[in-house]
């Protein structure tokens, strides 16, 4: 990745300056060696974020893993401003101490030739870095512009004085983003002198700080909200007492991988009780963002809000619905925490089959306590509602994941595997989940996989004698139902499971579903065929131990597929510590 190799490169070159710097501070200070160490002190200020941004990447148990960490960190909005100053200031040191012929400034020149030439990456960082030192005559650039979040190229504009730059979708714009809620023409940057200045193309106001408008004079590490999905940060590289509003910057959006929550302003508790709030709240479940405000757990608590009630919980906004219920974000009001409700809706709740399912749910969710499952709280049914409580766990489905494009093959290959993991526990548990899918795996904020909805789980024990899934009845999503489970999921077993994870593995990793149609009887038709394009045809750099993995996990015959979860779950974690670099 990119920025992970910058920042490699960025601390291989501090420790050689470290050496150069230290044999200057045995000498006598002359005038020049001043703006050396100032430099370099400030240079060393910054080290401890990178080093902790290295270390948190290769603690992560994949390098895709290890990837989204330096990803997570750059949506803060001040590791990129901080790698491109820190560049600078070695590059500065690197041409003042050769200048000095201080002892060690050629190794430390020699080691730039050499990082730069194996990385070129890190060569480009270099070159635009030096742009921040030019002289004056030369136009050194006033401001950087850094894409936060959404899909934009380029991720990285220098402004010059006198310089404009349109930012939207049409083509010709300096910064052009992926995002269908920004006009052709969205916004506009001017420079003169030194400010930066932000101007709103359309009649729909920016979002800059606390604050919406059409107008405004940007500051030092100020962020632009364009739309809840895209948002720019400009650095001024002038402003070298910027660290503070930078401090605050980060730690402010350090607490959540809400790209949204993370730019909310900070506000007064909608429920009038006079707390300030903000997006580190949000982040750390002190507050939810709902019906148009920011509310602290305790109004909300307390019964304040337009929010329903269903006994001890306060349902604060739908989260999602599925077959037989909605699942919302809810405040348990006894212990003042958030936790997700699943609400039996009123229609089906009038059907005694549904009922039945639902109550089943809730029994074989409590069974099922595992670190890849979504915790089961408890169950109940008030003046005619059934509902059950579990975990609230923040994050992403893999379906949400997709809707950018496929993912890595290392990133495909440790989701599966932590599903493996969940399956795993249900067998010992004897409970088949019934309905694996790209909407049901959830990756969390800590990059946990999560296995969720249980709603069509049941126990082996009691296959076929329950009387809720009726003989010849298919139970599922079709794309991922395993040949048996479509002729009758009644005894559909846990290698249903297991073939349902191998369709999902194959869409995560190729982008597309192995077997699709354009009717039911046609999705049907392939999938008993069992014919699939090779992954191999369509990611070219697919090994073909994937191929190998998904053939064995979607076998037409169940007694020729993987017979335990933990089977394919060896499998996988050889194909993703293969697939590491």
């Amino acid at each position: 990745m990119e920025i992970l190799g910058v920042i490699s490169g960025v601390l291989t070159l501090f420790e050689v300056a470290k050496k150069v710097v230290e044999q200057l501070r045995k000498k006598p200070k002359r005038e020049q060696d001043g703006e050396i160490l100032t430099r370099f002190s400030r240079l060393e200020s910054r080290m401890k974020g990178l080093e902790r941004v290295l270390a948190s990447s290769r603690g992560a148990e994949s390098g895709s893993a290890g990837e989204a960490v330096v990803e997570d960190f750059a949506r803060t909005g001040r590791l990129l401003p901080e790698l491109t100053e820190s560049l600078a200031d070695l590059d500065e040191i690197r041409r003042r101490t050769t200048e000095a012929g201080l002892a060690g400034s050629r190794d430390l020149e020699e080691t730039l030739l050499d990082l730069s030439a194996r990385e070129p990456d890190l060569g480009r960082w270099i070159e635009e870095a030096r742009t921040l030192h030019l002289g004056a005559e030369k136009r050194a650039p006033v401001a950087f512009v850094y894409v936060l979040s959404g899909r934009a190229t380029p991720r990285r504009l220098a402004l010059l004085d006198g310089m404009e730059a349109t930012v939207g979708t049409a083509r010709d714009c300096d910064i052009v983003f992926e995002d269908g809620s920004l006009a052709a023409r969205h916004c506009r940057l001017v420079v003169r002198g030194d400010r930066v200045s932000l101007e709103a193309l359309t009649d729909r106001a920016l979002r800059v700080g606390k604050e919406e408008v059409s107008f405004a004079t940007l500051g030092h590490a100020e962020v632009v909200l364009l739309s809840p999905a895209s948002a720019i940060q400009v650095a001024l590289p002038s402003h070298r007492d910027a660290g503070g509003e930078t401090e605050r910057v980060m730690r402010a959006q350090e607490a959540t991988d809400d790209s949204q929550a993370a730019l909310l302003a900070q506000t007064s508790c909608a429920g009038e009780c006079g707390t300030a709030l903000g997006p580190a709240d949000v982040a750390e479940e002190r507050a939810v963002d709902a019906s148009g405000g920011l509310w602290c757990l305790s109004c909300l608590a307390q019964g304040r809000g337009p929010f329903r009630t269903v006994d001890d919980y306060r349902l604060v906004k739908r989260l999602g619905q599925g077959g037989m219920g909605e699942v919302y974000l809810a405040v348990q009001n006894s212990l003042g925490r958030l936790v997700a409700v699943k609400v039996l809706r009123e229609k089906t709740a009038e059907d005694a089959d549904a009922i039945v399912r639902f109550c089943r749910e809730a029994k074989t969710g409590g069974m099922l306590q595992h670190p890849n499952i979504i915790g089961f709280i408890g169950t109940g049914r008030v003046e005619g509602v059934h509902y059950i409580v579990m975990e609230y766990a923040r994050g992403k489905t893999v379906r949400e994941l997709l809707q950018k494009g496929r993912l890595k093959l290392i990133q495909a290959a440790k989701i599966a595997y932590q599903v493996t993991k969940a399956l795993s526990h249900a067998l010992a548990k004897d409970i088949v989940h019934r309905d694996i899918k790209p909407e049901n795996i959830l990756l969390d904020r800590m990059k946990t996989v999560r296995l969720l909805d249980f709603g069509m789980a049941k126990r082996m024990a009691t296959a076929g004698s329950s009387g809720v899934t009726a003989a010849g009845t298919a139970m599922g999503t079709l794309y991922y139902m395993a040949p048996e489970q479509i002729e009758d999921a009644c005894f559909a077993d846990h290698r249903s499971d297991i073939y349902s994870l191998g369709v999902t593995l194959y869409e995560m990793a190729t982008g597309v579903r192995p077997f699709t149609g354009r009717s039911e009887s046609t999705i049907v038709a392939a999938i008993l065929a069992g014919e699939r394009a090779a992954a191999a045809s369509i990611v070219p750099e697919a090994p073909a131990s994937l191929d190998a993995i998904v053939a064995r996990a979607t076998a037409l015959s169940p007694g020729s597929r993987y017979q335990t979860p933990d089977e394919m779950g060896a499998d996988l974690k050889e194909l993703y510590r293969s697939l590491e670099p």
